[in-house]
């Protein structure tokens, strides 16, 4: 996408300021998150920032822009900052410890499979539909995505709460 943007802005310069943009927002975020943290809880920072990428990939629509193309890149690496730090944390306190080997290698192969998936349809992506129109799919993928589980998770929490107070009064 990198490249494909450069070539598009015509400016092969853009890169350096790509990866710099999201390098201080992932420093940026991974810092921040502790204290985001406390005003917060974890799933709502993991889906709050879900939808922060889900919009950084809506913003490269408008890639021909250099300043909403590092916009998009500083957004997203804000979001992926925040995301992994919450993520590894929830699975460290909702997995039982007597899995957290079985359950982290596991982790670790399904984020190689899914990483060669996606960058495959990525690529592919490029080729057949084009730079604004595979962001368009990918960002409507996410917020999709972002829906469902939310969606999921709230049905849960009120299951879960629909037992408890049953279990109290009845």
């Amino acid at each position: 996408m990198v490249i494909n943007i450069s070539e598009l802005q015509n400016n092969p310069g853009i890169k350096a300021w790509f990866y710099t943009s999201e390098g201080v927002a992932l420093m940026l975020g991974s810092f921040l998150v502790k204290y985001i943290n406390r005003k917060l809880s974890n799933y709502t920072i993991i889906f709050s920032f879900s939808f922060v990428v889900a919009l950084a990939h809506l913003l490269l629509y408008f890639s021909s822009s250099s300043f909403i193309s590092i916009l998009a890149f500083s957004l997203f690496g804000f979001a992926a900052g925040s995301l992994f730090p919450t993520a590894y944390t929830i699975f460290q306190k909702e997995i039982p410890k007597h899995f957290h080997g079985r359950f982290f290698s596991f982790k670790n192969m399904v984020d190689r499979i899914v990483f060669q998936v996606v960058l495959l349809s990525t690529g592919f992506f490029l080729d057949v539909i084009g730079l604004e129109n595979m962001n368009l799919l990918f960002g409507f993928i996410s917020i999709v995505c972002t829906l469902t589980l939310l969606n999921k998770f709230k049905r849960a929490k009120l299951t879960e709460r629909e037992v408890q107070k049953n279990l109290f009064t009845g």
